[in-house]
């Protein structure tokens, strides 16, 4: 983000525009996750930020490979959590070991990205508190007997738990979609039942699930169809393969995909067309 000024700026100018950007990073969660982690960020990315922004709860879905953890889940965490240390996080997804693999992504950049403790210095662990590839606890103020980020499959969520923000990152896969179709009800279950009734206060708790969905009757579509829960604009590959993001993925990609995946495996990654029975 800031290379590409270094060659026509003296080191001077160049420490002046950092100390600019740091300080938007602290208020712009786009800007912090361009900084931070040197992202370029799409249009659709930027789009993502401002609609959680607008929004106290909603749906972001966009096709395979679109950024949607490395934008929202990981990074937006961390913002948050450094904007706020008295804040707890929850992120639930499909797998308890991807729910590690998120949280060590997060747990890393908390403690070693140098960009971030620019932005936010005063975030520490916890004395005398786990860190772990389930639960992170940073310096509060607030006695709370929840971690500061808590992460886990979406099935193993503890009762009693609370939160003010949870992030449901793809909670809908191949295993508890198509493979043991009788899951979908149990995701669902789960989702009404115990995630969203980790909230202290309802006025402030927030909750965005982020995916692509898998079947017509998962908790993805079910929320798809509720016309009562905010959408941020589909990111999808158009009907002639225009591709959303030609830095990255080319028209000619998302061509070779459809012919290795065939074509309904194709439209539900990429076109978000969602499977029903007789595809599953």
């Amino acid at each position: 983000m800031l290379q590409e000024y270094s060659p026509i700026l003296s080191s001077q100018d160049v420490d002046l525009l950092e100390q600019a950007v740091i300080k938007r990073a602290r208020i712009d969660s786009a800007i912090f996750t361009q900084y931070v982690f040197e992202y370029k960020n799409q249009p659709f990315h930027n789009m993502w930020h401002r609609f959680i922004d607008g929004c106290s709860y909603g749906e972001i879905l966009a096709y395979r490979g679109s950024g949607k953890s490395e934008q929202i889940t990981i990074p937006r965490t961390c913002w948050e959590i450094g904007k706020n240390p008295n804040i707890r996080i929850k992120i639930a997804t499909e797998t308890d070991n991807l729910a590690g693999t998120i949280l060590t992504k997060i747990s890393q950049t908390l403690l070693e990205n140098p960009r971030y403790h620019k932005v936010f210095p005063h975030i520490q662990k916890a004395k005398n508190q786990p860190w772990t590839r389930r639960a992170l606890y940073v310096q509060r103020t607030a006695h709370h007997k929840d971690p500061s980020i808590e992460a886990s499959g979406i099935l193993l969520a503890r009762t009693g738990a609370r939160s003010d923000l949870t992030f449901f990152d793809d909670p809908c896969g191949l295993r508890n979609t198509l493979l043991f179709p009788k899951n979908r009800e149990t995701v669902k279950e789960a989702f009404y039942s115990n995630w969203l009734n980790m909230r202290d206060d309802p006025r402030i708790f927030r909750w965005y699930v982020v995916g692509t969905p898998w079947h017509i009757d998962d908790v993805i579509s079910e929320i798809r169809n509720n016309p009562d829960i905010p959408k941020a604009p589909e990111v999808k590959v158009g009907p002639n393969f225009e591709s959303p993001w030609p830095e990255k993925h080319s028209t000619e990609y998302f061509i070779e995909q459809m012919k290795i995946l065939h074509r309904k495996h194709f439209n539900r990654a990429y076109r978000l067309v969602d499977l029903d029975d007789s595809e599953a």
